[in-house]
This record gives structure tokens, sequence and C-alpha cells, in this order.
């Protein structure tokens, strides 16, 4: 059984908080300090560094300092504890590469796929309709991913070609697991 890190929340910890003496989050990179119990307490093993400090700077740039960035993994799926929520935002360009495996392992169950949903994803932020893109994310993980874009759809035949346009909801698998084991296209 593992324990949520103080600094990250993800269950990385081998030992209680009290009793885990020099235990490293490979999340964040925190050294869990048994005698600074306190939020706002400097502690020894982090340079000075507060709890609430070291917090700020993982949600900032994934690490609790910027030199320890390089030493930082992800959160493994049995890491991540069931009770975070998932926070929804526009995607950035940062979240590309991660919305493309996203995308490419929720298909790869998907009844009707062609195995390139995660290109059309791609194809469909170059084009012209473009109008919306939002991540689910927990701890620094998507989990989830949506796009809007507008279509045309043509009106019954008349004398001028007339067009009604739809906002389409797309890629987008129904019942789809995340490699964190979580269900997302909710």
């Amino acid at each position: 059984m593992n324990y949520p890190c103080p600094c990250c929340g993800y269950l990385t910890a081998r030992y209680p908080r009290q009793n885990a003496v020099a235990d490293i989050c490979p999340v964040c990179f925190w050294e869990n300090d048994v005698f600074s119990p306190g939020e706002d307490e400097p502690s020894d093993e982090n340079h000075g560094m507060t709890l609430r400090q070291g917090r700020a700077a993982y949600r900032e740039i994934g690490a609790v300092r910027g030199d320890f960035y390089m030493h930082v993994r992800p959160p493994l799926p049995e890491e991540i504890p069931p009770d975070i929520p998932d926070t929804i935002r526009p995607a950035r360009k940062e979240d590309y590469p991660a919305v493309y495996e996203l995308v490419k392992t929720a298909f790869q169950t998907a009844r009707v796929s062609d195995g390139k949903e995660q290109d059309f994803v791609e194809e469909l932020r170059r084009r012209e309709g473009f109008c919306l893109e939002l991540v689910a994310e927990r701890e620094g993980v998507l989990t989830g991913h949506v796009m809007l874009t507008e279509t045309d759809v043509p009106l019954p035949s008349e004398e001028e070609p007339q067009f009604w346009i739809f906002v389409m909801l797309a890629p987008c698998p129904s019942g789809w697991r995340t490699g964190a084991g979580d269900w997302a296209g909710r």
C-alpha cells in the first residue's frame, strides 16, 4: 500500500508521512520532512521551501523546483488516487502531444475506428471552422478530450444554395478508458 505524497497528492510514498524519512516523490521530487508538519513551515529537507510553495511550484512547472524537473516522471495509473477530481480547461499547445496519445488510446478499443482519429484531431485544429477544444486534467495528467468544429449542412434544394451551420463534436468514442483507468468521454 502506498500513501499520498504531501506535495502532489499521488500515491508514491512507501510509508505514512510521519514515518517516511527522506522519502523523495518520483512525481514532484518533494522530500518528505517528518519534522515539518505545517504547510507554511520551512522544510530543511527541501532547502527552506514550504509545502505550500512546493505545491505551487509543482502545479506551475511539474516539479518542486525547476532544476528537479529532469528527475520527475508522470504518475503511474495505480498512483492516481480515485478521489482527485478532474479539471476541465481549454487545451493548450503543449497539451497536443498528450491529446494525440489520449485519442489514439481511446480509439484502440472503439467498435468503429480507422486508427487515424488522432490525426483527424490535428486536422480539425487547422480547419477554418475550429471552435473549441477542452481537456480534462487530473493533477497534471490528461484524462479526457473534447473538440467542437463548425460544419455546414445543406438545406433542401432551393434556388440559392443555403446551409445550416452546426457545431460538430468529433471524434467522440463512447465509454472509453484512458491509460489512467479512468472513464473519459463522460
